[in-house]
Formats: C-alpha cells, structure tokens, sequence
C-alpha cells in the first residue's frame, strides 16, 4: 500500500529522529525508531515496509492513504552568505546603481510587518501560511538580476524594520520580507527550521544559497521542516 504525507504534515530529518511540523494543529513532532524507519523507507519506494507503523502515522494524522504530497524530508541549499554582512552591503550599493531596482519604501516595510503580525493573531499559522501561497501563485514575472534585487530589498527591508517599535518575531518578519520580494517578482523561499537539545524552532528567508533575513550564525543550527 502506498502512504502520502496527511495535509499541512511536513518534516526534516535531524541525525537518526525526525521532527515533524503539524501545520494545522501549529506542533512539532519528534519521532524516533520504527516510525523514523517507515519515512525513510516511504521516501525510498513509495511502500512501507510495516504497515502496522505506517497505519500508526496514519492514526496520528502524519500520513494518508489518500494521494498527496510525497514523503520526503525537507531539504535547504546550504546558506554561505548572508545579506547582513557589511561587506555585501557596499556591494550591493554598487551594484544597484547599476540595475533599476528601486528603494523599499520604509512605510511598505512597516505596513507588511503588521499585516503579517495580524494575519498570525486572526489566522493562525496554517490560515496565514494559505494565504502567503496565495500571494505566491501571483508572483510577478522573475527578474533577470533578482539576486541583486534580493539583495538591495532585503537590505533596505533591515533598514526600515529598526524604525518600528515591535519586537523581532521570526515568522511575521519573514513572512512581511518574503511578501515584498515575491510583489517585485524576486524568487525566494521561507524555511522553518528546528534544533534538538534544546529544542528551538526559528524561520528564515533565502534564495539560493544567500541568507536575507538573518546573520549566517542565526539559521546554522537549525535544519528545515518546512517549506514555503
């Protein structure tokens, strides 16, 4: 019989555990032995080799028998530059007087953080995360310099968060920078990513292999269980 991940389930694999995001329900799972096993086998050839532990995922609402997304671990590119070194912000600087990529308006910066903060408080995760894959669908056409894009937006994004008077919160920043990327047609992708021993859970942005949202040491411990 073949297994799917159950809606809004997604996961990453931390050494020989796996930790499990429930989308809907908003909770980590960490899952050891015989269930680590099954995925890995699921992520192989599609089958289980026991049943008996892959309906016990079912049960638990982390698989279905019902088509849907492949059980896969999430997988990241490997970060190696961040957009907060002070290096890259002299080069970016060059660069942008180079290609039309406009400034990021401090007020669009503040406005997108607070839509972010709300849709949270109203929405949930899973009802926010729906709606920024709505904003997704409508991603305006690509950008040919987008890494440099990226990077200039970013940064001025960095800029004018300092201006507002709310604490750092990881999701809705992310969620508010990703969200003034993807409305410029620059490609990058969120990640939620966890840590065992002790357990921490933190989200960051990215395109490629460069960092947009935080200092490299911020995102190196975390592996992603999540992708948007």
């Amino acid at each position: 019989m073949t297994y799917s991940l159950a809606q809004g389930i997604s996961f990453g694999m931390i050494g020989s555990d796996a930790v499990v995001l429930d989308l809907t329900a908003d909770r980590y799972l960490r899952l050891t032995g015989a269930r680590v096993e099954t995925l890995e086998h699921l992520a192989r050839s599609n089958t289980a080799r026991s049943s008996g532990t892959a309906d016990g995922l079912v049960a638990a609402g982390i698989l279905t028998r019902d088509r849907g997304e492949p059980v896969l671990p999430i997988e990241a590119p490997v970060v190696v530059t961040s957009i907060l070194e002070r290096s890259l912000y002299a080069e970016a600087a060059q660069h942008s007087s180079q290609v039309s990529i406009e400034k990021l308006p401090a007020f669009e910066v503040i406005s997108a953080r607070v839509i972010a903060g709300s849709w949270m408080r109203i929405a949930g995760l899973s009802g926010t995360v729906d709606r920024w894959r709505d904003l997704r669908s409508r991603l305006a056409p690509g950008r040919v310099d987008a890494a440099a894009a990226a990077t200039k937006i970013s940064q001025d994004y960095a800029g004018a968060r300092s201006l507002l008077p709310v604490q750092r919160r990881c999701v809705p920043d992310s969620l508010a920078l990703i969200g003034c990327l993807w409305r410029r047609g620059i490609p990058a992708e969120l990640f939620f990513g966890v840590r065992l021993a002790p357990f921490a859970a933190h989200a960051w942005v990215q395109t490629g292999t460069l960092l947009l949202s935080d200092p490299l040491d911020s995102v190196a411990e975390f592996t992603p269980v999540f992708r948007l």
